[in-house]
């Protein structure tokens, strides 16, 4: 259970570290007039499908592409297990 909290921490530091990257959202921070301090968060959806969008196409070309190659080549034969080298004569333990 451990492992799978860890994993999903994991996932949701790389998704807020690539988005911040990305420009998917920003960050505004501003003194109120109380001396309270304000967060204001700006969300770009727009642009986070569009990346997304763009970076599943790619992904599914790549995989495609690497289908193709693997049906273009012959399989190649399985030629067995090698024959061992000669024999080194060792002292026998004592």
């Amino acid at each position: 259970m451990r492992n799978f909290l860890a994993f999903v921490g994991l996932v949701v530091v790389a998704f807020v570290g690539v988005g911040w990257y990305l420009g998917w959202y920003k960050l505004a921070f501003s003194a109120g007039k109380d001396g309270k301090q304000n967060i204001s968060v700006e969300v770009d959806l727009k642009k986070a499908e569009t990346d997304i969008e763009k970076k599943v196409g790619q992904g599914g070309q790549l995989i495609k592409d690497n289908l193709k190659k693997e049906d273009a080549t012959p399989p190649e034969e399985f030629v067995g297990p090698l024959e061992p080298k000669a024999k080194v004569n060792t002292p026998a333990p004592r």
